[in-house]
């Protein structure tokens, strides 16, 4: 039964996102500490949801890749 967990490349994926999406979430609130301009925080904060929107992008690749390979070997 575990086995089947562990194989499993959804639970990969949603802990990368989570994971993701937390280090995103604590650097933005981090960014709005800083004494820099409000400019270059809201560019920080555009990069760093960029860097989050990817990681979702990835992880949909990955899935439909996962999911076209099981679908053609069965």
């Amino acid at each position: 039964m575990f086995e089947i967990i562990y194989e499993d490349s959804v639970l990969y994926a949603v802990t990368a996102f989570f994971v993701t999406a937390g280090i995103v979430w604590f650097l933005i609130i981090r960014t709005n500490f800083l004494n820099i301009s409000p400019r270059l925080k809201r560019l920080i904060s555009y990069i760093l949801i960029g860097i989050l929107i990817i990681v979702v992008f990835m992880i949909f690749d990955n899935h439909s890749s996962t999911y076209i390979e099981t679908v053609n070997t069965s």
